[in-house]
């Protein structure tokens, strides 16, 4: 994650609100969220992959080359 977790506190209808802080400011298109099941699958010694398990291999072959 980019920001440190600065706490978790309770919200309405027994839901929780997560907050991050971010002391170096980065421009929101280089920011992600992604939910779901997801797998890492190395592809290079500092190079790996992150996807569904269903597609992890397909996408680990197609970016093998970098």
């Amino acid at each position: 994650m980019s920001a440190n977790k600065t706490g978790v506190y309770g919200a309405q209808y027994g839901y929780y609100k997560h907050c991050f802080y971010n002391s170096i400011p980065i421009p929101n298109y280089l920011m992600a969220i992604a939910v779901g099941e997801l797998v890492y699958q190395s592809v290079g010694p500092t190079t790996g992959v992150i996807s569904e398990p269903s597609m992890i291999a397909s996408v680990a072959s197609e970016m093998s080359d970098l």
